[in-house]
């Protein structure tokens, strides 16, 4: 969809498909100013990947790129900056931390957005970025960080003695090397320990 707006009230692009799974997941953007300018929004009902945004790569921040839409937004005409909201449902997409943007330069992989963030609401949420200048990369996608887990210092412990080590909460699951599943283990051994978590679906 494309809108010529020459006002800095908030314009809501009402894009969504009915190919596939039926999806609505508008575009709402907010210019600088009243000045005449020209935007294009398209919602693509699909993995980015397979339009050659490889959702595989990513900055190391990022543990996953929506797979299942992705929205290109374009400024056509003039220079405004715009607040950009793109809104998305939690119960049918899932859980969702960032808004990232598909880049060239330095290298050719998905990041996220400085400054952006997901604000909560019914019937949709959605990711949000204020004063966004840079268009000169149409894709955007919602993505979700990846974890990260801390077990501390190294610690040396005396014969007798137990050392709990916390993975932290908020995982999914808990994979130590010693084979437990749960969030922290106690060890009273001198070795190395290792453990994978897994956040989100």
């Amino acid at each position: 969809e494309m809108c010529i707006i020459d006002r800095s009230a908030a314009y809501l692009f009402p894009v969504g498909s009915s190919v596939g799974t039926t999806r609505y997941r508008p575009v709402e953007l907010t210019p600088a100013s009243a000045a005449a300018k020209t935007y294009v929004v398209r919602m693509a009902n699909l993995d980015a990947t397979s339009e050659g945004y490889d959702c595989s790569l990513k900055e190391a921040a990022i543990c996953l790129v929506n797979p299942l839409f992705y929205h290109q937004v374009n400024r056509t005409a003039g220079s405004d900056a715009v607040n950009m909201n793109v809104f998305f449902d939690d119960a049918a997409d899932g859980t969702w931390e960032n808004l990232g943007n598909w880049h060239t330069a330095p290298s050719t992989e998905w990041y996220n957005m400085a400054g952006s963030s997901i604000v909560t609401g019914s019937p949709l949420s959605h990711a949000t970025i204020s004063a966004w200048n840079n268009f000169s990369q149409l894709p955007y996608g919602l993505t979700r960080g990846a974890p990260v887990i801390n077990l501390g210092n190294d610690t040396t412990i005396c014969s007798n003695s137990n050392v709990t080590l916390d993975a932290g909460s908020g995982f999914t699951s808990y994979a130590w090397s010693t084979g437990s599943s749960s969030q922290t283990i106690s060890v009273n051994t001198g070795n190395s320990y290792s453990v994978t978590v897994t956040a989100g679906t």
